[in-house]
């Protein structure tokens, strides 16, 4: 049995959220997203484990096409089934398409246990993650099966007394966060259509709220001007136990909620353990030169698991400001401060970094 609402975040108003999404897609939220999954049916049942990668690039666009007041827009899953995520995911196409035969076709109970083999693992078919065995199992059974991404995850957890287990869990994590959906469109009288905009909604206004600036400490900009003034292994020696408490464990905390909040949901591909050697870089200098043996920056990068190269999404410095401490700005020319929450995502050539330096 599944009780509804839970408490804490719960405490806001479902049938508020529920009316404001309504509002926000117009007359046809439901019946624009029931047509274009009709048309994915379709080519599931006319090409499923035989589809070339444009026919599976023009599947994602199916999974994530809703019409908002009139208008047509393929945003519905975004990042999900497009652009870098597609990409990866269509890398081995025979191995995507025997997947998406395992899942499409046959019973269900089958297609489950092969859903919750790419649950539990998601090397199995890299750039799958929940969402692509997830939405294949809700096109064959709405009533019984939701689309299991970060955001309708995270709605989820905010509305209901739904805990969450780990995808290692594989059929029976995914049947849980099912079962609470479901009882979710029970009591508000929802249809499937409505469930992952609802919960999306509900963790991106959580996402959006204010956070207080818990990461970084003043002594993280005094550090490491302190260290460009005493660049050698004797002076960091004696200061080691400074130097984690005010640098690396707070910047840590920061690249973690960069990770969790904003570059996973870009790219599910990326590698987002925040650990030395992963997204941490180290501050000893591989080849120490004439400015001393430590790098005077602390930085950290999101790279792809396969190629191990860096990410393309953005370039961001983090850096002190003389108003509230620290802000984030591109590097190059000074700029206007931002806040830590609008880290820019804009497609650039170079690699993501961010990076923490003390400004002088």
């Amino acid at each position: 049995m599944v009780d509804l609402p839970g408490s804490g975040p719960s405490a806001l108003s479902i049938e508020e959220t529920i009316a404001r999404v309504r509002q926000y897609f117009g007359d046809e939220f439901v019946s624009g997203r029931i047509e274009a999954e009709e048309q994915a049916r379709a080519r599931l049942n006319a090409r499923a484990g035989a589809m070339s990668t444009d026919e599976f690039v023009e599947l994602g666009s199916l999974f994530n096409t809703q019409v908002v007041h009139g208008k047509a827009r393929r945003t519905r899953f975004s990042p999900a089934f497009q652009g870098a995520t597609i990409q990866r995911l269509t890398r081995n196409l025979d191995l995507l398409n025997d997947w998406t035969r395992r899942i499409w076709i046959g019973n269900e109970d089958d297609a489950l246990t092969a859903a919750g083999e790419l649950f539990a693992d998601k090397e199995a078919l890299p750039g799958s993650g929940r969402s692509y065995p997830s939405i294949l199992l809700y096109l064959r059974n709405q009533e019984r099966f939701a689309v299991w991404v970060d955001a309708t995850e995270k709605g989820l957890r905010l509305l209901t007394d739904y805990a969450g287990r780990m995808r290692k869990d594989g059929r029976d994590a995914y049947l849980e966060f099912c079962a609470h959906c479901a009882r979710l469109r029970e009591i508000y009288n929802l249809a499937p259509q409505e469930v992952d905009a609802i919960l999306s909604d509900v963790a991106q206004r959580a996402r959006s709220k204010p956070k207080p600036d818990t990461w970084l400490v003043p002594d993280s900009f005094a550090f490491l001007a302190d260290l460009r003034d005493h660049n050698d292994g004797d002076w960091f020696e004696e200061n080691r136990e400074r130097y984690r408490a005010s640098l690396r464990t707070p910047f840590r905390r920061l690249m973690e909620e960069v990770a969790s909040g904003y570059v996973a949901q870009l790219d599910p591909g990326l590698i987002t353990e925040v650990k030395l050697g992963k997204v941490l870089a180290a501050i000893r200098k591989r080849f120490p030169d004439e400015s001393g043996d430590y790098y005077d920056y602390y930085w950290g990068a999101f790279a792809d698991h396969a190629s191990k190269k860096t990410c393309s999404y953005s370039r961001s410095s983090i850096r002190r400001s003389s108003v509230s401490g620290w802000d984030s700005a591109p590097p190059g020319p000074s700029s206007e401060p931002r806040s830590p929450q609008r880290l820019s995502h804009r497609a650039r050539s170079s690699s993501t970094r961010y990076c923490l330096r003390s400004r002088g």
